[in-house]
């Protein structure tokens, strides 16, 4: 081998220098698609209202996590679109975190898990509205099927080429359907 090539040390500095800066960049992606997505919530008044539930889903997606699952959907399409403007790949990435954050929300309350990424589950913080255990737990799967909208919905925004839009689509439910 060349002086050029990497030792296996090199190697997982640079992926893990990589991933770090990806993560940063999905970070900020998402938590200025949730700022833009909050501005539209009707306020109800009354407690919880969907701001509520939907700060709780931000709030959980926006936690410190590695980010690896958009990452693998972005460079793996890099390596076969080469046609998708880079600012719609980025968008349509993001589904993959948020459809991770629906997964999440129902996986604890399946589990009884009262903490996730080192704060509390959704539902463990929706018993902070007040209410019995089952009300708690009903507010955390709304809040759950909303993360899995919204995984729709930054993906339909995308402005994808129509090909690769459906099969992004297809994907996204196939790996709904497969939990």
């Amino acid at each position: 081998m060349g002086s050029d090539s990497l030792n296996a040390t090199q190697a997982a500095a640079l992926a893990s220098d990589t991933l770090g800066r990806f993560a940063s960049l999905v970070d900020a992606r998402l938590r200025r698609r949730f700022s833009e997505w909050r501005d539209e919530l009707p306020v109800s008044g009354v407690s919880p209202d969907s701001t509520d539930l939907f700060d709780a889903v931000a709030e959980l997606t926006l936690r410190p996590a590695k980010r690896i699952r958009p990452a693998l959907a972005y460079y793996a399409a890099q390596c076969f679109e080469h046609d998708v403007p880079e600012d719609s790949l980025f968008d349509a990435v993001l589904a993959v975190e948020l459809l991770q954050t629906a997964l999440l929300i129902h996986d604890d309350i399946m589990d009884r898990d009262d903490v996730r990424r080192g704060g509390p589950s959704v539902h463990a913080h929706m018993r902070g509205f007040g209410g019995d255990e089952h009300r708690a737990v009903s507010l955390a799967i709304l809040a759950g099927s909303s993360a899995y909208a919204l995984s729709k919905r930054v993906l339909f925004e995308a402005n994808l080429p129509l090909p690769c839009f459906h099969a992004a689509c297809a994907e996204l439910v196939r790996m709904e359907y497969e939990v």
